[in-house]
């Protein structure tokens, strides 16, 4: 008996040694673009976020401070360990608060915030908004002229991939108690 402790034992630290440590770490806020406080000279019509490690799926709220209104978010798209969030049109000058949420490779939810400012004068706004009504007009040109091929994958099999390892040290476990009972 004592020796099936022991090799249940040696078991069980070979697996915790093997898994991924993918799995033991959660997906932490690193920064933002802009960043917490910022105070931008001019328009924006994306923000990124970045963790320290890969994310699966995300969402972005904007919010107007003094309105309590939210902005409207064209997407978000996550890839690798950021995710960025396009708005539909450039922030006005104002006080802004983002919401974010996400679920990292290893299947946990995490949510946070932070607000900058946007401190833009009319000409630069209205120099900002013709710039973006142009571009989205040629993104719209250059997408009706060409098939979509490319989606982004955002689900992870690593919970799979766990219960895979964990049924088979499970059974192995198993089968070695079976075999060392016979032998006595």
């Amino acid at each position: 008996m004592k020796r099936f402790f022991t090799l249940l034992l040696l078991i069980f630290m070979s697996s915790a040694v093997t898994l991924p440590n993918t799995m033991l770490a959660h997906s932490h806020y690193k920064s933002s673009t802009p960043a917490d406080g910022d105070v931008l000279e001019e328009t924006i019509t994306e923000i990124t976020i970045t963790f320290d490690g890969a994310i699966g799926t995300g969402d972005v709220t904007v919010t107007d401070e003094k309105t309590d209104e939210t902005m409207p978010v064209n997407s978000v798209v996550t890839e690798g360990s950021s995710m960025t969030a396009t708005l539909e049109k450039p922030l006005p000058s104002g006080n802004y608060h983002v919401t974010w949420k996400n679920v990292g490779d290893d299947t946990h939810a995490i949510e946070g915030e932070f607000s900058f400012e946007v401190a833009a004068n009319d000409a630069v706004e209205n120099e900002a908004a013709a710039e973006e009504a142009a571009k989205k007009e040629s993104e719209k040109q250059q997408t009706e002229n060409k098939p979509e091929t490319e989606k982004q994958e955002t689900s992870s099999n690593t919970i799979l991939t766990t219960s895979v390892i964990g049924a088979l040290i499970f059974i192995g476990a198993l089968l070695l108690f079976a075999i060392l009972r016979k032998r006595k």
